[in-house]
């Protein structure tokens, strides 16, 4: 009888095991797509303001001014925050000032209203096309241009959040 006792809580205790481990595995991975998501959704919306702050210089060029940044980490050198913008022949036409060289290599650009969301070693890029005309009272509207805004941001602060996430995680479920 004691060996029966022992065979049904030794299969108990391999199953609850079983299931503690597939459990967290499954809510580390809900919880990570959660953070990218957001991480996706945070970026989304810094390139729309970079699109509302956006302005054709004299020369009828995409331009972001500096009185006019979003948001203020664009301007701090290591703040893990910067922007770019590409023409339709991949030149830079207007950059962060704290975008450090040498630039990251996004790939072919989205097609106008498309999204890349990009996922790299130390960094998350996102990249979205946009078709630009410069307004200009007087004058004859210019002919529209392609345009590539990228925002990009160190990953640190998603891997942080992930790495207290996952220790509270399993301390929870080992205890």
């Amino acid at each position: 009888m004691r060996s029966l006792r022992a065979r049904l809580l030794l299969a108990a205790t391999l199953v609850l095991v079983l299931f503690m481990l597939l459990s967290g595995a499954a809510l580390e991975q809900a919880f990570r797509s959660s953070a990218q998501q957001v991480q996706r959704d945070k970026m989304q919306a810094l390139v729309y303001a970079l699109l509302g702050a956006a302005d054709a210089g004299d020369n009828e060029t995409l331009t972001i001014p500096a009185n006019a940044l979003p948001d203020q980490k664009l301007a701090r050198v290591q703040s893990g925050l910067s922007a770019i913008i590409y023409d339709a022949k991949g030149k830079v036409v207007w950059r962060s000032s704290n975008l450090e060289d040498p630039l990251p290599d996004l790939g072919a650009p989205p097609e106008v209203g498309g999204v890349d969301f990009l996922e790299f070693d130390n960094l998350f890029a996102l990249s979205y096309g946009v078709r630009w005309a410069a307004d200009s009272p007087g004058r004859t509207p210019p002919k529209p241009r392609k345009y590539t805004i990228s925002v990009l941001e160190d990953k640190t602060p998603y891997r942080t959040q992930l790495g207290v996430f996952r220790r509270t995680l399993w301390i929870g479920l080992g205890i």
